[in-house]
């Protein structure tokens, strides 16, 4: 018959653990925060407002966070909020 630490001793490994490797990934879904104004602007078709571009450089650079979540997609969908030309709307309207 077996026993209980026959058991255990067949399941534990022996010898020391080995880290295979160790990694740091950035999600597809982030933009580098350094690059950020000139995405937003982009996206929202304001790159001529060069004063706001350098204000919010200036912003992006005080915060401490590398990465930002990548949101082109609600940006873009929802660019009558963004807009100055396009009655402003509330999204939020016609949400049950």
């Amino acid at each position: 018959m077996v026993s209980v630490e026959e058991i255990h001793k067949a399941q534990r490994a022996e010898g020391s653990a080995i880290v295979m490797a160790i990694g740091t990934a950035t999600p597809p879904n982030c933009v580098d925060q350094s690059t950020y104004p000139d995405y937003y602007l982009r996206i929202t078709n304001s790159d001529h407002m060069t004063e706001l571009k350098e204000k919010f450089k200036r912003m992006c650079e005080c915060k401490r966070h590398p990465f930002i979540d990548d949101f082109e997609n609600n940006i873009t969908s929802q660019i009558q909020c963004y807009s100055i030309k396009l009655p402003a709307t509330n999204p939020l309207e016609g949400m049950e």
